[in-house]
């Protein structure tokens, strides 16, 4: 941004100098978190071992990774935490439940300058 009148005109004799003052300030936009989205809903079958996450993904419109991923499978395990690019999220988990049940799946995704996103489904165990 720049304040006072711009342009401004000043009045130079020939073979004369002159100055004029103004500010100039750059202000850069605020960091927005990354946006997240933990696909849609999906099933599993009792005692499958290795369900695979689908729809997965995340951006980031500031692009300043890294970027550190947390899944929370929502079934009271130890989340899986790691680094990732963006784009789509990989994960695999084995629900240890013998009786139906349903969990909520939450992706959590930090940028390089600690702003999260996050996103939530639904992980149905049926038989």
């Amino acid at each position: 941004m720049v304040s006072g009148q711009n342009p401004r005109t000043v009045p130079v004799s020939a073979g004369n100098t002159a100055q004029t003052n103004f500010a100039v300030t750059c202000t850069a936009p605020a960091n927005q978190p990354p946006v997240v989205s933990a696909g849609g809903d999906q099933d599993v079958l009792i005692g499958v071992v290795g369900f695979t996450l689908t729809g997965a993904s995340f951006s980031d419109p500031d692009h300043d990774g890294p970027w550190t991923v947390t899944i929370n499978w929502g079934d009271g395990t130890t989340p899986d935490t790691f680094g990732a690019g963006e784009g789509s999220i990989p994960g695999s988990h084995t629900y240890g439940t013998l009786v139906p049940a349903t969990y909520t799946l939450t992706i959590t995704v930090v940028d390089g300058h600690g702003n999260v996103g996050s996103d939530s489904k639904t992980v149905s165990v049926h038989l």
